[in-house]
């Protein structure tokens, strides 16, 4: 029999989120990881499928003693479920990002990640956001998510504009040339936002930006780093984007003490019953959208992207897994009571 060889811990990890920590013939959570094809040194991404403990012994019992569930089976069951993962986690990320307000957006962060986006990527998620847009605009009208004085992403002739800036892959469109730069930034527009309608619809285009970089990269959810099991399963999630739907508290100073407060901090944590997960968020005071959006930030459930940079510690305490780890904000806002619900 060949030896077994150990998965490597990034593939593990990999492997398991695209998963979301459950098996994929029956959903319910699972840790093993099972070759398919029985051959324990191959550890090809395709040859490992995630699996209960029974699904795990029906899978690897000899034929004849059990119930036993082929390698073809679990072929088309692995490639199934993962499809049905990553349309969850992609509805998910939807969901955190179509705000009702925003509250904060590391303008310059959004940029610095767009332009990294291929031209063909750019294209592609054109495309992509094209019908989701359209989608959730029906959306936001059923479930009185447009009802925002704030710009928001309902379908509109600012938004179509803007896309074809998306399409073009421009880090600032031509609407917004010549207007008055933000000390902190050049590029923010800044002024009472609706003295000029599009000093407000810069926010609409760093929403849009966001939505390009994850129709083509996609993120984790932060929920699905709860059932992280190991050190090592986190440690490799460096430069990874999350989105997540959280509760904030902190101290936030409003945009017009950007000089005398440069950074504030909050603190976004998220739990369930077995573990919990959070992070320090400093926030650039300059790019919090208001003094209401100050408050928001201080304490209450948000959502929203950001940059994981690393994981600061991974520890047990009295039988529940305590995460804290390190990230960048990119974009906050709220959900006016709750997140937009896509089917």
């Amino acid at each position: 029999m060949a030896r077994r060889r150990t998965i490597p811990p990034r593939l593990r990890t990999q492997i398991l989120l695209t998963n979301q920590h459950a098996c994929c013939i029956c959903g319910k959570p699972g840790t093993h990881i099972h070759h398919i094809n029985g051959d324990p040194t191959d550890n090809k991404s395709d040859n490992l499928a995630v699996l209960c403990l029974p699904h795990h012994d029906e899978a690897t019992k000899p034929s004849g003693l059990s119930a036993r569930i082929t390698s073809e089976q679990i072929r088309r069951y692995k490639k199934a479920w993962e499809q049905a993962c990553q349309e969850r986690i992609r509805k998910g990320a939807r969901a955190c990002t179509a705000f009702f307000m925003v509250d904060y957006k590391n303008a310059e962060r959004i940029r610095q990640l767009f332009v990294q986006l291929s031209a063909s990527e750019c294209q592609q998620a054109y495309h992509i956001l094209i019908r989701e847009l359209k989608e959730e605009s029906t959306l936001r009208q059923a479930q009185k998510f447009d009802v925002s004085l704030e710009p928001t992403l309902m379908w509109s002739t600012v938004v179509e504009r803007l896309l074809e800036s998306i399409r073009l892959r421009e880090v600032r469109p031509s609407v917004f040339q010549g207007m008055q730069g933000h000390p902190k930034d050049p590029l923010l527009p800044v002024g009472p936002p609706f003295s000029d309608p599009n000093k407000a619809y810069y926010d609409i285009w760093c929403q849009l930006m966001i939505r390009a970089i994850i129709a083509v990269r996609m993120p984790y959810l932060l929920k699905d780093l709860l059932s992280l099991q190991e050190p090592s399963d986190s440690g490799l999630l460096a430069g990874s984007l999350v989105a997540f739907e959280a509760n904030l508290h902190g101290s936030v100073a409003p945009p017009g003490k950007h000089q005398e407060i440069p950074v504030s901090k909050t603190t976004l944590t998220l739990s369930n019953e077995s573990a919990t997960i959070s992070t320090e968020l400093q926030l650039k005071t300059h790019y919090v959208y208001s003094e209401t959006a100050a408050s928001s930030l201080e304490g209450g459930r948000s959502s929203g992207l950001l940059f994981l940079r690393s994981i600061n510690s991974f520890k047990d305490v009295e039988g529940k897994k305590i995460i804290s780890f390190s990230s960048t904000p990119l974009i906050i806002g709220c959900g006016g009571g709750g997140l937009l619900k896509i089917p």
